[in-house]
C-alpha cells in the first residue's frame, strides 16, 4: 500500500474527511426529513401542500439522503480496509450498531415517503418527533464515540 494511504497519510485523511462530510449530509437530511413528516401529517391528502411535501421528501431521499448514506458506508469500508486494526476497537462496534440502526431508520423513512405520496399518513406525528430526537441523539453519540474512542 502506498504511504499516502497509511493511517497518518494524506490519502487516508482525505477518505476520513469525505466520510465525515457524507455522514453530516446523511444525518442532517434525515433529521430534516423526519420533521417534514410531522408537518406532512397536518395537510390534506391530495392538496397542493401534500404534493409539495411529497416532492420535497422524495427529493431529499433521492438527491441527498440515500447517496450520502451509500457514500458514508463505502468510505467507512474503505477506512477499515486501509486500517483493519480498527475492527478490534470497542468504540467502532458501538458506532456500527448505531449506524446500522440509522440505516434501518432510513429504510423506514423511504417506505414512509411512498405512503405519503400515496395519500396515506404512516405512523403518527408523535412517532416522527420521537424518531427525530432519537436520530439526533444517535448522531451525537456516533460523533462522541468516534472522537473519544472509548473501549479502544
Amino acid at each position: 500500500m502506498p504511504d499516502i494511504f497509511l493511517p497518518s497519510g494524506p490519502g487516508y485523511l482525505i477518505v476520513q474527511g469525505l466520510h465525515i462530510a457524507s455522514a453530516l449530509v446523511w444525518m442532517g437530511s434525515m433529521i430534516v426529513l423526519l420533521r417534514v413528516f410531522v408537518q406532512h401529517h397536518g395537510v390534506e391528502a391530495g392538496s397542493q401542500s401534500d404534493q409539495a411535501l411529497s416532492k420535497l421528501e422524495t427529493g431529499l431521499s433521492r438527491g441527498l439522503i440515500t447517496p450520502a448514506m451509500i457514500a458514508t458506508w463505502a468510505l467507512a469500508i474503505a477506512i477499515i480496509a486501509l486500517n483493519p486494526s480498527l475492527l478490534a476497537s470497542g468504540w467502532l462496534h458501538i458506532k456500527l450498531v448505531l449506524v446500522i440502526a440509522l440505516s434501518g431508520l432510513h429504510g423506514v423513512a423511504v417506505s414512509a415517503i411512498r405512503k405519503f405520496v400515496a395519500g396515506d399518513r404512516p405512523y403518527s406525528p408523535g412517532i416522527w418527533i420521537q424518531l427525530h430526537r432519537l436520530t439526533l441523539a444517535a448522531a451525537f453519540v456516533v460523533v462522541l464515540v468516534a472522537v473519544t474512542k472509548p473501549f479502544s
